[in-house]
């Protein structure tokens, strides 16, 4: 019997097989159904590619164009993680309609992840000057 499918509203278990649940192998072929993982394997790794450019830019200071780029990963793969740096990228701009968006989108995710417990000791990831008055 396969897993259950995952909620549209948690976070993607890359280590496994969207069609099966069997764990991943880093195969571009699932071991137990021969589903081709390739294509998510590419989206997964120009997620990551994003995701590292919105951090990058942000540290840079280029908060527009990091809150740009954070919505493409929000948009592709939303993490608690990743909504908090739009959050704070648009919040350094000057976009505070689209950061308080971005922060309830935030507590909404993790408190869904955390079975409605508002843990926000995950906001060690947000970068720096954010968390600042």
């Amino acid at each position: 019997m396969s897993a259950p499918a995952e909620p549209y509203n948690q976070i993607p278990d890359r280590t496994r097989c969207p069609t099966c649940g069997a764990s991943r192998r880093g195969e571009a072929l699932c071991h137990r159904c021969k589903s081709d993982l390739t294509l998510l394997i590419r989206l997964e790794h120009c997620v990551d590619q994003l995701r590292l450019r919105a951090r990058r830019c942000y540290a840079r200071g280029w908060y527009r164009r990091a809150a740009a780029v954070a919505d493409r990963v929000v948009s592709l793969e939303s993490r608690p993680e990743d909504l908090q740096l739009l959050a704070c990228a648009r919040l350094m701009w000057g976009d505070f309609v689209g950061a308080a968006d971005g922060y309830c989108q935030t507590r909404r995710q993790t408190s869904r992840i955390h079975g409605g417990i508002h843990d926000f000791r995950l906001q060690s990831s947000i970068p720096s000057g954010c968390d600042s008055h």
